[in-house]
């Protein structure tokens, strides 16, 4: 399953995917609409389980309010299943690695690994301060 916002990006990757012989769903989702995120997030896992997500350069693009729905969104679909999320994200002049954790954590998720370092996504001349956190989703209580 993949989401994304932009419709050419959703378009683009289901292209990708069909070439590839890959069976992938591909939907869109606003992480600024409350409500689309709950209730993609209460469908999700009714549909088939999960147990991880992915998110590469997604927290480093959105604002306090979309981070927030992030987490809620991944709290929903991986409660059941207690999976992991993969995160990838710049850290130069946007969220810190700790604020992102100590976020996390606030949402039932534990902090397995984490790391900050140049010469994780290098790209041409550009090599920016990457952070890679893997946080699993706590069993309730």
């Amino acid at each position: 399953m993949g989401y994304d916002y932009s419709r050419a990006g959703l378009g683009v990757a289901a292209k990708l995917a069909d070439e590839r012989g890959v069976d992938v769903d591909f939907r869109r989702l606003n992480l600024y609409d409350h409500r689309q995120v709950l209730t993609a997030g209460a469908l999700r896992p009714r549909e088939r389980g999960i147990d991880v997500v992915y998110a590469r350069f997604l927290v480093d693009a959105l604002a306090d309010e979309g981070r927030r729905n992030l987490w809620r969104f991944c709290r929903a679909v991986l409660r059941g299943s207690h999976g992991r999320i993969y995160l990838e994200f710049r850290t130069e002049a946007t969220v810190q690695p700790d604020v992102v954790a100590e976020e996390l954590r606030g949402y039932g998720f534990t902090i397995e690994h984490s790391e900050t370092s140049h010469g994780l996504a290098v790209l041409g001349d550009e090599d920016p301060s990457i952070c890679r956190i893997v946080a699993r989703m706590e069993p309730e209580r």
